[in-house]
């Protein structure tokens, strides 16, 4: 990730991240799944 040069560039990048954190991220505590495919397995 470059540096910002802006204040707009750097609420850009960091809102890309917390979507690619919340959605795509594998996480632990969900069983190593993205939080997507954790709640698809959980509402089959």
């Amino acid at each position: 990730m470059e540096k910002p040069q802006n204040l707009e560039q750097a609420r850009i990048q960091i809102t890309g991240y917390i979507l690619f954190y919340n959605m795509e991220h594998f996480q632990n505590k969900l069983g190593d799944l993205s939080p997507i495919e954790f709640r698809e397995k959980v509402a089959a």
